[in-house]
């Protein structure tokens, strides 16, 4: 019979190698502080801005001129689904207005912008 301590540690390592607590984004995007906030659709689809202006969707990384073809083609599956702007907080404005009119061109009607509570 296995000591009760092997036990939890095989249980600990199995654990720890099948479960993943977040979903890999593929680089940091840390949102701007906000004050008040509201909760977003859980089904929408997630656009980051890294901070040197690369796009991912979906952690999927994206080129910026297939921007609105791919979120396009997304909002098929989910009509009815937003789409949340993650933008780092060092994020040059310009690329921020691009990726929004990008999304407008793919007829995207309801746009969150993703801050992170001041504590």
């Amino acid at each position: 019979m296995l000591p009760l301590i092997n036990v939890v540690f095989l249980l600990l390592v199995f654990f720890m190698l099948a479960g993943q607590l977040t979903r890999p984004q593929p680089f940091a995007a840390e949102p701007p502080p906000a004050r008040g906030g509201v909760a977003v659709d859980a089904a929408a689809t997630v656009v980051l801005l890294g901070a040197d202006g690369r796009l991912a969707v979906d952690e999927s990384p994206v080129a910026r001129e297939r921007l609105t073809d791919h979120v396009a083609g997304l909002r098929a599956a989910r009509a009815h689904a937003g789409v949340v702007v993650r933008a780092d907080r060092a994020a040059a404005g310009a690329d921020l207005l691009e990726v929004l009119e990008a999304l407008a061109a793919a007829r995207v009607e309801r746009v969150a912008l993703m801050t992170r509570a001041l504590p």
